[in-house]
């Protein structure tokens, strides 16, 4: 019983775990997934305090943008810290392409 449980815990602690998300994989909400996204990336330079004329702080803001011009410039040259990860892009084309719902 003992080799038996012993045997399991090392199966168990060598596999790999391929660090996916919540959002990457679900449908991803503006307030858990999209929103933190467009902080860590965004507000520096699109807010009040950054003051540019482009606001990307609130859902009225980000959804009011057109979907296919910031899909656009976040594939290629935003933020100017550098492009998003892949996996940022995909939970926010997923999230456009859901109805770019305030959820």
């Amino acid at each position: 019983m003992r080799i038996s449980i012993l045997l399991i815990l090392i199966l168990i602690s060598s596999c790999t775990y391929n660090e996916i998300t919540f959002c990457e994989i679900n449908s991803p909400s503006f307030n858990e997934c999209v929103k933190p996204i467009f902080d860590d990336n965004c507000v520096s330079c699109h807010s009040v305090i950054g003051g540019n004329l482009l606001r990307l702080t609130t859902f009225e803001e980000i959804s009011s943008f057109d979907s296919s011009v910031l899909l656009d410039r976040i594939n290629t040259d935003m933020p100017p810290t550098g492009i998003m990860s892949a996996a940022e892009i995909s939970i926010i084309e997923k999230w456009i392409n859901d109805g770019a719902q305030n959820n």
